[in-house]
């Protein structure tokens, strides 16, 4: 990711009073591109004064009124001061189309879509393109007066830091549309930030492969995933371990001494200090390298290299890093990102070639990864002198532990399934109790982030206080990664699948609707879906200016608080790789869920005949239930799970309802019976409200 030259603290500044612009009296925000058919379906309305509308109506772009929607109860979220919201929920609205809007008196929201798999088919090719656009050719020059003529070097002899020898790792992918370095993961230096930045699409693009083949099995997507395996393979040096980056200060910024000569090297700080630990640990890029190799492997992908090759840089890494587990971190101690990129890597193997040792070396990553889980369902970062420490956030891969952990389950199906089935659920459950905490009408998963010996908090952005000393930026990678997890750990959270469809459903796609335009400033973050983006776009000083699907950084916090931020330099602007690799990883898993439900078809999964029918139920912003009612209902109960019956509401008529649960009904789980008009109970199912 890359820098500006001027200071860091003017620029943020400047951008922000920028952009802090009065938006219009009343907007509607929705997801720009749509809704999957079966899944939650909400609106925003946002105002600059108290919202006074009661309704908002479903039209088609005929302006006919398909639907009437109640909004729900008015809402501010503290620190996002000057704005009013409301819910406008219409998931019981399934019929697949184009051009929909919902209108709010005479206000009009951007047009939308549903549909079957609608994400993966309006998106995913555009993530394939994102990357092949992103791709590092020799010899681009660039027009804009900053560059000087620079044009791009042919990394087939790059120089190795701190010493006289080069080495041929041409190919790769720019990180960012800013930043033409090429990085397996950075922030080395700060221990617990690392992010998986190349290997990463290389192992999301054959994710999707697999799991969406009548998609994503095309050659396009297979010679992409090969053109990253290559390089994964050139940057495996001799000695068994991945050289991490190969940085050039962003292009020339002159920053760091006025280097710009692009070196193979570790980077540090906003003024990219270079040095000579290179060398990629497991949570530096060299996990998830090796489980990518592994995958391609297991393919059967070939480019430059053959499938057999990559398996076996795949084994001869880790065998080195297995041999020096912790000689390349910068603070020689393992943490959790060790943990779950090691046991990603170890799980891939095992995949490759049935070698029950690497399910052997996975359980032991899966068994410390779980020894930093709270009773709660949080996760410590890190344990030193036997004690464990400091809460685990992170800007880009937040969803990564819960997404290896299931990658172990289906690969290795190991005898303790049970407990990290349980381990999952606990963790999913704590991010659905803290994103519950205080109003939250975009359903924005929450973090629970505090510095070394700082109490950590529940809060919605990344702190800019962190021990990186300068590194935060909008989080659409995190969501993303957030939302895989909800996806692909929804089975092992509750196998019955009501989990799925009264909870997780909702939170997965909640994030994907924020990137796409669901959001407080009405902005598409997808190049070239949905709304344009007016507000400019970073331009650094070798930026190759919008890449088409490439997502942008995104929404940001204040200095240290909650406040919204949306400005035009690289924290909030630039496009980077993980937002693009963690999207597809979710776009293309939620398309598996929907081909496999769960379970039983429940809540808003294919409609059956209200005479068969188990109960229908959703679950709208944590506190309103929205039920599908057979003929013969006339009373609605809740009950706690010990039978004691908690509220009763009366059914006004009609073939479904929406039900306001009382406030001093807790959060947790939940029965709900309907009655008919003996008083017997016809159907029932259970919920969860947050």
């Amino acid at each position: 990711m890359s820098l500006f030259k001027i200071s860091f603290r003017n620029a943020v500044f400047f951008s922000i009073f920028a952009l802090s612009f009065a938006f219009a009296q009343l907007q509607i925000q929705v997801n720009q591109v749509g809704y999957e058919q079966t899944a939650p379906k909400r609106a925003v309305v946002q105002s600059s004064n108290a919202i006074t509308d009661t309704r908002a109506y479903l039209v088609n772009t005929q302006g006919t009124e398909l639907l009437e929607i109640e909004l729900g109860e008015q809402m501010t979220v503290d620190s996002w001061t000057g704005r009013y919201f409301k819910v406008a929920d219409f998931s019981a609205f399934t019929e697949a189309g184009e051009g929909y809007q919902i209108k709010v008196g005479g206000t009009l929201s951007r047009e939308f879509a549903i549909g079957e798999k609608l994400l993966q088919t309006k998106t995913g090719s555009a993530q394939v393109q994102f990357f092949n656009g992103m791709r590092y050719f020799p010899g681009m020059t660039f027009s804009q007066t900053a560059n000087y003529g620079y044009s791009l070097e042919d990394d087939s002899h790059v120089r190795i830091n701190g010493s006289s020898d080069y080495h041929d790792i041409r190919g790769g992918w720019w990180d960012a549309n800013g930043d033409p370095g090429k990085h397996l993961s950075h922030l080395s230096y700060a221990n617990y930030f690392s992010p998986q930045q190349i290997p990463l699409v290389v192992w999301s693009l054959l994710h999707a492969a697999e799991t969406q083949p009548d998609v994503f099995n095309s050659a396009a997507t297979r010679d992409e995933a090969a053109w990253g395996a290559d390089y994964l393979l050139r940057s495996l040096a001799s000695e068994g371990y991945f050289y991490m980056s190969v940085f050039d200060n962003w292009g020339g910024w002159g920053i760091g001494g006025g280097q710009s000569q692009r070196e193979i090297c570790e980077w540090s700080g906003e003024n990219g200090i270079r040095s000579a630990n290179y060398q990629s640990a497991m949570r530096e890029g060299g996990g998830v390298s090796i489980a990518a190799l592994a995958r391609a492997s297991k393919a059967g992908i070939s480019g430059d290299s053959s499938a057999a090759r990559y398996l076996a840089g795949a084994e001869r890494a880790y065998a080195h890093l297995k041999a020096n587990p912790t000689l390349y971190q910068n603070d020689n101690t393992e943490n959790i990102i060790d943990y779950y990129t090691g046991l990603l890597a170890t799980s891939e193997l095992y995949n490759a070639t049935q070698k029950a040792q690497y399910c052997t070396d996975a359980a032991e990553r899966a068994g410390a990864l779980l020894a930093l889980q709270t009773n709660e369902g949080w996760f410590y970062t890190v344990n030193k002198n036997g004690q464990n420490t400091r809460s685990f956030y992170h800007a880009a891969d937040e969803g990564m532990p819960v997404v290896a952990l299931v990658r172990y389950i289906e690969v290795c199906n190991p005898g303790n399934k049970s407990d990290i089935s349980q381990a999952i659920k606990k963790n999913l459950e704590w991010y659905v109790s803290i994103t519950g905490q205080g109003a939250n009408p975009f359903n924005y998963v929450k973090m629970y982030a505090g510095a070394t010996n700082q109490p950590a908090s529940v809060r919605f952005f990344m702190p800019q206080t962190n021990e990186t000393g300068y590194w935060w930026q909008g989080e659409n990678a995190r969501l993303a990664s957030l939302a895989s997890a909800f996806i692909m750990g929804a089975p092992y959270a509750d196998p019955t699948g009501d989990y799925w469809e009264t909870t997780l459903f909702s939170f997965a796609t909640s994030q994907l609707d924020w990137i796409l335009g669901k959001n407080p400033y009405n902005a598409s973050m997808m190049a070239g879906f949905g709304r344009p983006d007016s507000y400019g776009s970073f331009q650094g000083a070798f930026a190759k200016g919008k890449v088409h699907g490439g997502i942008v950084n995104g929404i940001t916090g204040s200095f240290n608080s909650d406040a919204l931020q949306w400005g035009t330099d690289w924290r909030w602007m630039e496009q980077w790789l993980p937002h693009n690799a963690w999207y597809l990883t979710a776009v293309t898993s939620l398309s598996y869920r929907i081909d496999h439900p769960i379970d039983e078809p429940q809540g808003f999964v294919k409609p059956v005949p209200a005479a068969s029918a188990r109960l229908k139920i959703a679950v709208v912003n944590g506190r309103t239930l929205m039920v599908d009612l057979p003929a013969t209902a006339t009373q609605i109960n809740l009950y706690n799970m010990q039978g004691q019956k908690l509220f009763s509401h009366f059914v006004s008529g009609g073939s479904s309802e929406m039900i306001q649960i009382p406030s001093n009904v807790k959060q947790g789980a939940y029965l709900v019976s309907v009655q008919d008009k003996t008083g017997k109970n016809r159907l029932t199912g259970k919920v969860h409200l947050w």
